[in-house]
């Protein structure tokens, strides 16, 4: 072969590896569960990418991920009591990160948000509450003293982030029941998020506890591993119930099947996705059984929300069944 057609040979396989290097650079993929933040030339954009593949300007351009699933940290605390006692305090922070303040907090906060944003302001928090107590105090209105650090916390955080609280019920309370505990909870507090935990799988009861304001409800016979997660859903807004327990309610309401003007609004989809969390599956289960994205479901869950007027899956499913 000629010199001439070496060099040409030579110049297709550069030409070729600038192609090959600048379109893999000019593509990126934002991993389900995450936002992404574009830098460009160290200048970050204001808007975040979605979940999933996208262009970009090749070489100069980068996508930083960044999870907006619901997390959960450990933490230590040590403070100093009003009696001048120091008091170690252990605590465990469900946190999530809204999509609309990933830019904000990747432009402030650099590094894991928990470490930069969170601990110093729930440490702040705590000990703010704690230096007006005595040791003794602390411990015997243990309970106080975390909601008014909880609510400190979330004043010092701001928008940023939320702050989760999670109660666990048992239904068969001595004296009054679960349900009234329910009741007087959400009437204190109503931001808090209640997940049931009982024995009993009647209708009644699970209808009840929706009623009062329970955002999902699970079985003691549950493995450990199925409580934390559904404390983790009831913490990102869902409402976990065992399929047993959804048919249970499904049937208690399958005599009033006449659809109300709210549920009519509703698009095929978003029927079957409202069908679906009825009867017990969760977001991940409806994505793989209707063969569409995690994300495309939340999205869903969102319209449901606002076409029914109501804020969380139990009361969309409430609604549902009582139809």
């Amino acid at each position: 072969m000629s010199p001439t057609g070496i060099a040409r040979l030579v110049g297709i396989a550069i030409l070729t590896l600038i192609l090959l290097v600048v379109g893999a650079t000019a593509t990126f993929v934002v991993p389900p569960g995450h936002r992404g933040v574009l830098v460009t030339l160290g200048s970050v954009s204001p808007g975040f990418k979605s979940e999933g593949l996208g262009f970009k300007t090749p070489m100069i351009a980068s996508i930083v991920p960044i999870s907006i699933r619901q997390a959960t940290a450990d933490m230590q605390s040590a403070v100093i009591s009003k009696d001048l006692q120091e008091v170690r305090t252990t605590l465990k922070v469900l946190y999530r990160i809204p999509e609309q303040s990933v830019v904000q907090i990747y432009q402030q906060f650099k590094g894991d948000p928990f470490l930069s944003l969170i601990q110093p302001r729930v440490d702040e928090a705590i000990k703010d509450i704690t230096k007006e107590h005595t040791a003794q105090e602390i411990v015997q209105k243990r309970a106080a003293i975390k909601q008014r650090t909880l609510e400190n916390a979330r004043r010092k955080v701001g928008d940023l982030l939320t702050l989760v609280d999670v109660v666990l019920v048992d239904i068969s309370l001595p004296g009054a029941s679960g349900i009234e505990c329910v009741r007087r909870l959400k009437r204190l507090r109503p931001e808090i998020h209640i997940l049931m935990f009982t024995v009993h799988e009647d209708s009644e009861r699970i209808f009840q506890s929706l009623r009062a304001g329970a955002s999902g409800y699970i079985l003691k016979r549950s493995l450990p591993a199925e409580i934390l997660e559904a404390i983790h859903e009831v913490a990102s807004g869902g409402a976990p119930m065992t399929p047993a327990v959804a048919r249970r309610v499904l049937l208690h309401f399958h005599q009033n099947s006449v659809a109300t003007e709210e549920l009519e609004q509703l698009t095929s989809r978003e029927g079957e996705v409202l069908h679906h969390l009825s009867t017990g599956y969760t977001a991940k289960e409806i994505a793989a059984n209707l063969h569409i994205s995690f994300e495309t479901v939340r999205n869903h869950i969102k319209s449901i929300y606002t076409k029914l007027q109501v804020n969380s899956r139990a009361e969309a499913v409430v609604k549902y069944l009582g139809r």
